[in-house]
């Protein structure tokens, strides 16, 4: 959030989303999802569509992903849930 929203200059104590803007805009609990749906259409809309039936034939045509580069999603869960969020 830091790298798309900019604080503004008024003291914050009264919660985590308070003095948050993006694009001049306040950020609260209530708009989060949708503020951070906005910047993500607004970052990723120069990607092309991508073209599923080529994607399968790729998949298909590919030897199989080496284990040491599989990851369960135990592990993901186990590992952010060690993340320190306010940090």
């Amino acid at each position: 959030m830091k790298t798309i929203c900019r604080f503004s200059h008024q003291p914050s104590d009264f919660g985590c989303f308070n003095n948050i803007l993006y694009h001049s805009v306040p950020v609260d609990s209530s708009n989060l999802a949708s503020t951070i749906h906005m910047h993500l259409c607004e970052v990723t809309k120069h990607i092309p569509t991508l073209d599923k039936p080529r994607l399968h034939d790729l998949r298909n045509k590919s030897s199989p992903v080496p284990s040491p580069y599989t990851v369960e999603i135990e592990e993901v869960r186990s590992l952010l849930s060690k993340v320190k969020l306010n940090k």
